[in-house]
């Protein structure tokens, strides 16, 4: 009984590790000691690894009695991904990606109805990474920068620095613009996934002057509330209600395919349902 007990552990323990070091090797590694994986659709998408594809649907809901009810259908969106954890397209906008010989995204073109929108250029440095966006004349709209301690980010009409927790999630934004100065707090469940953001802030009087006490022109605060997630077996959540201020807005459902072929499949069958 002992000798399996050990043998059922050290398996155990065998797939932990093997496991986990897949899971890194499908991550793009660190440069300048910032962690490239925070660059990823995938991550940005909350999915724990590399996949396919992501469907994504949203369904209408009403919460009674600390019961939410799940109601008809409101909209599909589906997300395809590369093999390095970007997009190649997200219902009808697609992806143009170029990466270097390690991995490293160096351009994304963005196209809807087959036409360039937007052109993004990654460059990497000591201190990190630099996205600058540009639109489809080639004028610049913002940049990005992705540092060890966080990501700051340039528009014409904002600036904005946001803290990250050890997750690689936004812990706290501020966002200077001109309306005002704009504070967001997240909160995170212990699988980290999202179940509060808070926007609380100042405006600028009706003269669009900047108000010396701000304490006069308060922003309301804008409470969004991600409640009853559900996970698949690799912590992916797969399901989640969405309020704002306290109204149901939406339930959000996930189908996650590992590879073309499964995603596939599940299209065909689909298809072949609504023919009927």
């Amino acid at each position: 009984m002992k000798m399996k007990r050990a043998t059922f552990l050290t398996a155990l323990f065998c797939m932990i590790v093997v496991n986990t070091f897949a899971q890194m090797a499908n991550r793009p590694s660190a440069y300048g000691g910032v962690n490239l994986w925070w660059l990823t659709d995938i991550h940005e998408d909350e999915l724990t690894r590399k996949y396919y594809a992501c469907v994504n649907t949203y369904y209408k809901f009403e919460s009674k009695f600390g019961k939410n009810t799940m109601g008809e259908l409101d909209s599909e969106s589906i997300s395809i991904y590369d093999t390095r954890g970007f997009l190649v397209q997200r219902g009808s906008t697609k992806y143009e990606n170029k990466y270097t010989k390690d991995g490293r995204i160096t351009e994304r073109d963005v196209y809807r109805n087959n036409t360039l929108q937007e052109k993004h250029v990654y460059k990497y440095n000591k201190e990190g990474a630099f996205v600058t966006c540009y639109n489809s004349n080639g004028n610049e709209k913002y940049i990005k920068h992705l540092s060890k301690i966080g990501m700051g980010e340039i528009r014409e009409d904002m600036q904005c620095a946001m803290e990250y927790n050890s997750r690689g999630r936004i812990k706290r934004a501020e966002l200077h613009m001109m309306l005002g100065i704009f504070y967001v707090k997240n909160t995170y469940n212990g699988r980290g996934s999202l179940i509060s953001e808070v926007m609380s802030g100042f405006i600028q009087d009706r003269r669009n002057r900047p108000v010396l006490d701000r304490s006069a022109y308060p922003f309301p605060d804008n409470v969004k509330v991600y409640e009853d997630y559900r996970y698949d077996a690799e912590g992916n959540w797969i399901k989640r209600f969405y309020f704002e201020n306290g109204k149901p807005q939406y339930c959000h459902c996930r189908k996650i395919f590992k590879t073309k072929a499964a995603y596939e499949a599940w299209y065909k069958a689909k298809q072949a349902k609504e023919a009927k």
